[in-house]
């Protein structure tokens, strides 16, 4: 049946990355291709916020479930909203379905999401880890690889001064309840020792330290390598996309060092993929769907170690402008492989179903 209207209900506010790129931005742009309408709703105590709530649930119990479907996304907490939302999944489970990008089961206690894993029609992740995952635990998966948006900011040549780059959360997932989860965790035992190593200078910008104990943590860090010139902004507005790109296309080259755990497995190379959209070359580890993105000496290189990363930091420098602009010229145009549109169409053809009465 054709899908008229999709009803959202995401776990945070559009200020977390996953719910604007796997879903507000995705639902926009259905909207604006195929003209199919949507209701996105966050928890909130606000009375809009419980207004646009309640409406979102009468809306899934009394349109035509032939031409409307029910998406949950990442839902752990034990609340009021998730808990309103098992009811309703109870009642219209064959046109709902749920939404992670993330191995957030290793994070919070994980009844709620195996309840949404297993009663949704089919649970949409962003990695082949996460496919397996659902499978074992008696869901459909449905593999999303999470896309960007379209931007206009493309690397074209490479700068005077090298210039590093990475982008991601810097905070122990906000907590230091699972350090060894954390990007920081992986930026201190495969980055920053490459770093220490580079005999030559270079511009290196972390884009996504909040705490201003974070910053001086790392300050301290390099604080007897005077040819790492450090950018630390703090004052990073993350809804201003088309900043955020602008700023990776000053990159020379993008760096996404992952530890090798099941929580950064179940990861979608969301990183390496934002480089590429601006014709960054990518340092990755080979965890996640890293090694699907980042094809070894074509658009980057794979990195296993510490070492490598060093290696590979100092094969970019050496390169040649012109070389390095070659290698631009080769990195193939994101649109077609993890583009908004792309993932749209996509989305829409799993969400399609055979609605119940």
């Amino acid at each position: 049946m054709p899908i008229k209207r999709i009803l959202w209900f995401a776990n945070y506010s559009p200020e977390g990355i996953s719910v604007r790129y796997r879903g507000l931005f995705v639902l926009q742009e259905l909207q604006k291709s195929q003209g199919i309408r949507y209701h996105f709703v966050y928890p909130g105590y606000r009375p809009k916020q419980l207004l646009h709530f309640g409406l979102g649930l009468l809306m899934a119990l009394f349109y035509s479930r032939k031409h409307t479907v029910v998406v949950f996304q990442k839902l752990h907490t034990d609340g009021t909203y998730v808990r309103l939302l098992k009811v309703l999944l109870r009642l219209r489970p064959k046109s709902c379905f749920y939404d992670t990008d993330d191995a957030d089961f290793l994070r919070y206690p994980p009844n709620n999401i195996l309840f949404f894993i297993k009663h949704c029609s089919a649970t949409l992740v962003g990695s082949q880890w996460l496919c397996r995952y659902v499978a074992s635990e008696g869901g459909t998966p449905v593999f999303l690889s999470s896309a960007v948006i379209d931007h206009k900011h493309q690397k074209s040549q490479k700068n005077a001064l090298f210039h590093v780059g990475w982008i991601g959360d810097y905070a122990a997932l906000n907590t230091r309840d699972h350090a060894e989860l954390s990007h920081r965790e992986s930026l201190h035992r495969l980055l920053f020792p490459a770093l220490k190593t580079l005999n030559f200078t270079f511009k290196l910008t972390l884009l996504g330290i909040i705490h201003p104990e974070d910053k001086q943590e790392v300050e301290q860090l390099f604080k007897h390598h005077p040819n790492i010139q450090l950018n630390l902004p703090l004052d990073v507005d993350w809804l201003d996309e088309d900043k955020v790109y602008s700023v990776i296309k000053t990159f020379d080259v993008g760096v996404s060092p992952m530890l090798d755990h099941d929580y950064n497995q179940a990861k979608s190379a969301f990183k390496a993929k934002q480089y590429l959209s601006c014709k960054v070359p990518v340092l990755a580890s080979p965890t996640g769907e890293n090694s699907a993105v980042v094809h070894h000496q074509k658009n980057g290189f794979l990195c296993h170690t510490a070492e490598d990363f060093a290696r590979y930091l100092t094969f970019f420098h050496d390169m040649p402008a012109q070389e390095y602009q070659n290698r631009l010229e080769h990195i193939e145009d994101y649109k077609a492989s993890f583009g908004m549109a792309q993932y749209a169409q996509k989305l829409l053809s799993h969400l399609n179903f055979e609605g119940d009465s």
